[in-house]
């Protein structure tokens, strides 16, 4: 299935620029692109256009022409001059970094233990350094393609996708795209993602704040509250909380009581394991008998509705045949002016109607007295299950992992939902004849985690499979 001979030369060139390209992909991380305010230029923040700008000033240094939407947050660049084109689609922006991390800064990239360590070392940055080498293999080791290769890099993947959004609209839409920020070989499609903010129509009576989280789609893990004065509250969260770590209870100067929760986060999409900060500070407090009862109230259906990662509480379970059960994550929580907010992000497979799924959630939230203040719903997608490319990436993945693999259906949203023929694949490979690496602690190394991590090794022979499959999807265009 592969070319033997191509791959060859791609492990030798590799080999000769891996010092390289690990300084390459490490300035990438090294750019704080959370997404902020926006600026002239800057439609998402000043570091995502800076890593945006960052990733096509590598583009360009290969001589390829950059086309380049600041206003959009977007950049593209083509090789060959092929009629049609097959895209590859990665992001430059990053979720926010949270507290906690052991192995290093977050934005001050690391290797250790055969890996690179960094927020948006593998979520996606890894997506553009691999896109980056295929298009330089191309040119260096003269390819022949029958179709342009279009490699993009977005800036708003993470908070909002308005970035493709603009593409779709007013760019090509290749024939067939790869969207190198998932796993090998290929996504045969992805959950629908439905994200809202509900908000209690009954302000807090003893708690003066409460704040935590920064995105979406992590798992909160950590929460901090600010409660009036009491002692009585005090002795009785002291007597709770001692010897369990997950707890913290401090008195300021004033007397007022600083309660933190510390739980395990995880991505959204994947919420089974994890450990919501916001379930562990509600079930604790509702259960204060010091605390005021209407106070306790809220709480209380709080902990209830964030207590299991599948929204039973909320009546909304439901496990599609294809995505398997849907998952209900919580990653913001906040006051305003004493009302209390927090976020939710449901993943739910094709099979429910978005619809229904938002009609159950606004009633669910709304019996209980929650306002919803922000709600977007985008359903989810199946793949054309006649299509040749799931096949033809899945035997070009094996031969070069050693290894059966299996194809999947994405829990996560990545670009691939707003693509014609888009197929959600790997930046890394763990060869069937490697070895196992140290564990990291749980809560740390994944997409979205602290210490986020990914494997050196597994980088380069996963862009040696993006390359053959790139090659592989070329020849079976018309």
């Amino acid at each position: 299935m592969i070319n033997r001979q191509l791959d060859e030369k791609a492990t030798a060139w590799l080999a000769a620029h891996r010092e390289k390209i690990l300084e390459m992909w490490m300035d990438l991380v090294r750019i704080p692109s959370v997404q902020a305010p926006a600026e002239p230029g800057a439609p998402f923040g000043a570091a995502c256009a800076a890593a945006l700008e960052r990733s096509a000033s590598y583009l360009a240094a290969l001589g390829l022409p950059v086309v380049h939407r600041r206003a959009d947050g977007y950049a593209f660049a083509d090789v060959g001059e092929g009629a049609q084109c097959v895209g590859l689609f990665g992001h430059s922006d990053v979720v926010p970094v949270g507290e906690g991390w052991l192995y290093t800064k977050p934005f001050e990239p690391i290797v250790r233990d055969g890996r690179l360590i960094g927020r948006g070392a593998s979520d996606n940055k890894s997506g553009i350094m691999a896109s980056w080498c295929v298009a330089a293999m191309l040119k260096a080791l003269d390819v022949p393609l029958r179709n342009r290769l279009r490699v993009f890099v977005g800036s708003n993947e993470e908070s909002g996708m308005k970035d493709i959004e603009a593409y779709v609209k007013h760019e090509e839409m290749p024939a067939v795209s790869l969207v190198p920020d998932s796993s090998y070989p290929c996504g045969l499609g992805e959950k629908g993602i439905l994200r809202m903010w509900v908000k209690c129509e009954i302000p807090f009576a003893a708690v003066r704040s409460m704040e935590g989280g920064d995105a979406f789609n992590i798992v909160l893990d950590q929460l901090d509250a600010v409660l009036e004065p009491n002692d009585a509250l005090a002795a009785e969260l002291r007597e709770r909380c001692a010897g369990d770590g997950r707890y913290s209870v401090e008195i300021a100067a004033d007397s007022s009581i600083l309660l933190q929760s510390r739980g395990v986060a995880k991505h959204a999409a994947s919420p089974e394991d994890s450990v919501n900060a916001t379930w562990l500070m509600a079930t604790l407090l509702s259960s204060c008998e010091a605390l005021p009862q209407s106070d306790r109230q809220i709480l209380s259906v709080v902990a209830d509705y964030l207590q299991d990662p599948h929204g039973k509480a909320l009546g909304i379970a439901h496990e599609d045949e294809i995505f398997g059960h849907l998952t209900a994550a919580n990653g913001m929580v906040a006051l305003e002016e004493g009302y209390l907010k927090l976020s939710l992000d449901v993943r739910y497979g094709t099979s429910l109607a978005p619809e229904v799924l938002e009609e159950g959630l606004c009633r669910a939230w709304q019996e209980k007295g929650f306002a919803v203040s922000y709600l977007e719903n985008r359903g989810g997608y199946v793949a054309d299950p006649t299509s040749p490319v799931p096949g033809v990436l899945k035997a070009v993945v094996e031969e070069l992992a050693g290894k059966e693999m299996n194809c999947y259906r994405l829990r996560g949203g990545t670009y691939g939902r707003y693509l014609k023929n888009a197929f959600p694949v790997g930046t890394a490979l763990f060869h069937a004849d490697r070895q196992p690496i140290p564990a990291m602690p749980a809560g740390h190394g994944g997409a979205h985690q602290r210490d986020e991590a990914a494997d050196i090794e597994g980088f380069f022979l996963g862009v040696r499979v993006l390359l053959q499959c790139v090659l592989a999807v070329d020849g079976l265009l018309d």
